[in-house]
């Protein structure tokens, strides 16, 4: 497995930022040696909350259960920023949609093709991957939410849960703004349905004793409600937390790799 730490300039942030590639052997040696004709497909790990781009290293068997598959990851780091352009300046949205795509491919060799790229995060990451994958169709095919933040409305506004960070990301009126925005999953899944584009697969996984498991639940019944035609939704005993994740990770790869 070739494990390594970029480091790159991003307009978009203004400063430097990191990003942890992980890249099977098989695989390595194209990456290494790019030409016109690379194309190696990638899933992106998108983080939870005080995460980085190390923690699915730590906490889970990614790095074994990556070897054997056709596809490389990507875990950047998006501080605590919920993947959006934040109301303090620093656009994480638009670095993680219109930057580290180009990154990836001219330093790596990573696909250009929507059908060969995914997003796949735990908790504010889950959260993260479902937006991605929602609002930029035309970039991710697939999408996997583990214990995601799923009513990121009701836990910011109703819940009040971490105000700082709150404020920080949409500004001090978040609890006007959040509803109905492009940070709500159920206003993106709506506006996706009824555009032109091709709409990316879901699959939304959770543990029945995580805090986010009710949450977790009303939207998939809005998912079911509402008919979108390409998602799934499973739920096993398990906590917030990276056992969990762990033991969900196979599955996960295994059907990222049925998409090739």
């Amino acid at each position: 497995m070739l494990i390594r730490d970029v480091e790159y300039y991003s307009p978009a942030l203004g400063r430097n930022t990191t990003y942890t590639v992980m890249i099977p052997d098989a695989l390595a040696e194209r990456a290494t040696s790019v030409s016109e004709d690379s194309d190696i497909p990638y899933v992106m790990i998108t983080h939870g909350m005080w995460d980085d781009t190390h923690s699915w290293l730590r906490g889970t068997r990614i790095e074994s259960l990556l070897e054997g598959h056709s596809f490389a990851a990507v875990a950047p780091d998006a501080r605590l920023s919920y993947y959006t352009d934040t109301s303090t300046g620093e656009k994480f949205y638009t670095q993680l949609t219109e930057e580290l795509p180009y990154e990836l491919t001219r330093s790596f060799g990573f696909t250009k093709n929507r059908a060969r790229r995914f997003v796949m995060g735990n908790s504010m990451g889950g959260y993260g991957a479902f937006k991605l994958a929602l609002s930029r169709t035309d970039l991710f095919s697939a999408a996997i939410s583990l214990s995601g933040v799923t009513d990121i409305v009701y836990r910011i506004v109703e819940c009040r849960f971490w105000p700082d960070v709150a404020e920080k990301n949409w500004g001090a009126d978040y609890a006007k703004t959040l509803p109905g925005s492009d940070s709500d999953l159920y206003t993106l899944v709506r506006r996706a349905l009824v555009s032109n584009s091709s709409l990316p697969e879901l699959w939304q996984i959770c543990g029945t004793e995580d805090y986010l498991y009710e949450d977790n639940i009303r939207f998939r019944r809005f998912m079911e409600e509402i008919a979108y035609p390409y998602y799934k939704y499973t739920e096993d005993k398990g906590e917030h937390f990276w056992d969990f994740w762990d033991r969900m990770l196979p599955s996960a790869l295994d059907y990222f790799e049925s998409k090739l």
